[in-house]
């Protein structure tokens, strides 16, 4: 790929949200033809397969993918930029031989479901080509080249909204399926590039390689842990005991939270290789000034888009989905709502960054054990209603594991005072939103909700003096790559808001 190119934290951070937000926007689009082509049943049916291969590839993965973003990045701030494709190449080739293990227990998996032939075929193809895609992403990131994800992120959400709409018109969940694998196949491909030249073990030397799997391993099992609190774990339990129908209820709901959470959160892609490259510096002063202002900031974005989502998803929900999935609103509103603990994201990078992966592994197995007994005692008698709200209850733990570990251990200050007062002038304006969609649900009444929202907000927060002129240099380093008008009229509004502070 030749040197790196030289981007700020900002136009990185800028690029990495550029390809989240296409990857988020197709992911969304997907789910809602999905969902009104295939109904309730269909969309259920999708999702579990969907799971099934996703948390296959976290278990068979052993954390190479995010040891790819951090040790590339590692090597560059230490300025060995020469053995970077050396490394790419070497942990390829292993993941390579991982995913057709991996394939393989899926294949059986799927099997003992009692899935079809070519149902499983294409599971297995979507499994090996999504992982292996996703390890090239992890490459990109490394290399601190959020600029060319962005733009490989834009091509593949338009080949899944292209493949998912032709898919279900043809071939139900099957079409979709295929789908979904045709967006997985072109980072698939340019993975495969990576091999070029040979993977020497020699050139990764027996230092890096122990750091290296030591990393893996601990990623690894966080990995696990995480996806049994994090992902979606409960979708298994609700295909046990109450069906595909209710698994699709529990589905738009955390679709609905991914939309309103990933957003802000999406600002935090470049955060961890930035991280690494800062203490693969020796530049921990940096670090700790990034990590304060990036969590007030993201909390800022957040709250009361979380927050504002929910109140309006009794209208927003149905409008999205078609009116079969209104059963699913009240879960939903706690499953967005409580998608604010997304400002952990900045966190998660930190602990990462710094290579202190195995607090999030030893500290997720009690999250992963809380999470699977929560799911064992409430699913079966209150099905996606009692998922949503253990779902919530455990992340709040883990949440509240992880900030006493920066704090702590780490020795970073944590924003707390900061954080609270966002979340109440958040709440407050969302009340108003609520309100506004309570007499007479319907897209016109979101839009007018969203402008009452986001009115008050401004006010509290100016008059409340969360958002300092710093920040606003900040944020306004992120806004340099969006047109110009939209660019100035965000700074004009952030400049009035930060001078109350």
């Amino acid at each position: 790929m030749g040197e790196p190119a030289r981007h700020t934290l900002a136009e990185d951070t800028a690029w990495s949200a550029a390809a989240s937000v296409s990857s988020l926007v197709g992911r969304l689009v997907a789910g809602i033809i999905i969902a009104r082509r295939l109904g309730p049943e269909g969309t259920g049916q999708l999702a579990y397969l969907v799971w099934m291969a996703d948390f296959v590839g976290t278990l068979s993965g052993l954390g190479l993918q995010n040891t790819m973003t951090r040790f590339l990045a590692d090597v560059q701030g230490r300025g060995a930029v020469e053995l970077t494709s050396s490394l790419a190449r070497w942990i390829l080739v292993r993941f390579l031989g991982l995913s057709v293990v991996g394939a393989a227990a899926l294949a059986i998996a799927g099997a003992e479901a009692k899935e079809g032939h070519e149902t499983l075929s294409l599971l297995c193809l979507y499994f090996l080509a999504q992982g292996i895609g996703s390890l090239y992403l992890a490459h990109l990131a490394g290399r601190q080249r959020f600029d060319i994800s962005a733009k490989l992120n834009l091509g593949t959400s338009c080949l899944l909204v292209a493949g998912v709409l032709a898919g279900t018109w043809t071939g139900g969940v099957r079409g979709a399926l295929a789908g979904y694998l045709a967006a997985a196949l072109l980072p698939a491909c340019l993975s495969l590039t990576l091999l070029r030249g040979r993977a020497c073990t020699r050139a990764v030397g027996p230092l890096l390689r122990k750091r290296v799997w030591s990393y893996a391993v601990n990623t690894w099992l966080a990995a696990i842990v995480s996806a049994l609190v994090w992902s979606r774990v409960e979708i298994f339990f609700i295909k046990r005991y109450w069906g595909d129908g209710d698994v699709a209820m529990f589905t738009v709901g955390l679709s609905l939270a991914g939309m309103a959470a990933q957003g802000p959160a999406l600002l935090c892609g470049a955060l961890m290789p930035h991280f690494a490259a800062r203490a693969g510096a020796k530049d921990m002063d940096s670090v700790a000034r990034t990590y304060a202002q990036a969590t007030r900031l993201l909390a800022l974005m957040l709250f009361p888009i979380c927050l504002g989502v929910a109140a309006v998803t009794p209208a927003l929900l149905p409008l999205l989905y078609g009116a079969s999935f209104t059963p699913a609103v009240p879960s939903a509103m706690v499953l967005v709502a409580f998608s604010v603990l997304g400002v952990a994201t900045v966190g998660s990078s930190l602990v990462y960054g710094l290579e202190r992966s195995q607090f999030i592994a030893v500290s997720g197995l009690l999250g992963a054990a809380l999470s699977v007994s929560a799911c064992f005692l409430a699913i079966p008698i209150w099905g996606f209603w009692g998922a949503a709200w253990t779902r919530s209850a455990v992340q709040c733990t883990m949440i509240g594991m992880g900030f006493w570990y920066i704090a702590r251990r780490l020795g970073f200050a944590v924003p707390f005072a900061a954080l609270g007062r966002t979340l109440l002038a958040a709440l407050v304006s969302a009340a108003l939103a609520y309100f506004a969609t309570a007499g007479s649900p319907s897209s016109w009444s979101i839009a007018v909700s969203a402008g009452i929202m986001t009115v008050c907000y401004g006010v509290i927060v100016r008059q409340m003096g969360l958002l300092s002129l710093s920040d606003v240099n900040a944020l306004e380093r992120l806004f340099a790559k969006m047109p110009g008008f939209f660019a100035r009229a965000s700074r004009s509004a952030l400049v009035w808001i930060a001078r109350a502070s």
